[in-house]
């Protein structure tokens, strides 16, 4: 990835998130240390399921080129356990459920 460049690419696992756990994905101290950055949209509502994590990269070096290849170990999942969030579970009202492999942002109308 050149210098300034953003790209979409998504997680190998699938996730089937119940309605009492959420979670965050963050990037392993090594790849931010390398000036790869993640946007921040890592969040994971509770129900989320059947879905790909997709994720928006940046590489925020000014002169140095960034080797990203598929499989590389660039973050990890921190879980959360809360009480049920029942009615409003994102199994009921989520966008991004089912999704495989990279998915465009959703704007209600459609994808962007």
């Amino acid at each position: 990835i050149f210098p300034g460049e953003c790209f979409l690419a998504h997680s190998e696992e699938f996730f089937n998130l119940p309605n009492n756990i959420s979670a965050q994905f963050i990037l392993r101290s090594t790849v931010a240390r390398c000036f790869l950055e993640h946007m921040q949209a890592g969040f994971c509502d509770a129900g989320w399921h059947g879905s790909q994590l997709t994720f928006e990269f940046k590489n925020m070096l000014n002169h140095h080129i960034l080797l990203i290849k598929p499989g590389m170990r660039i973050g990890q999942m921190i879980f959360f356990e809360h009480e049920d969030c029942g009615e409003d579970s994102y199994a009921k009202k989520g966008n991004y459920n089912n999704q495989k492999g990279t998915t465009a942002a959703f704007s209600g109308e459609g994808h962007l």
